[in-house]
């Protein structure tokens, strides 16, 4: 019986104002596309993200920026 293969996806997020600032733009994103066909070739979907993100936007256990703070007992 075959078994059945788990297809993993991947994310990289990049800071816009660390890719902007960053001298050598070209070279990461030559990198990061050579790194996702790699990853292709072994059955995994990468993505990636440059620009401003919330952890809140990639992670549903990460908690929303307008969910009230807990306190703790003194």
């Amino acid at each position: 019986m075959a078994a059945a293969r788990r297809r993993l996806h991947q994310l990289l997020a990049i800071s816009a104002p660390t890719f902007t600032q960053y001298r050598h733009r070209q070279q990461l994103l030559d990198r990061i596309r050579a790194y996702a066909q790699r990853a292709a070739a072994d059955g995994r979907k990468v993505t990636t993200i440059i620009g401003s993100i919330r952890a809140d936007e990639i992670s549903a256990d990460y908690p929303s920026p307008s969910a009230p703070l807990s306190s703790s007992p003194d």
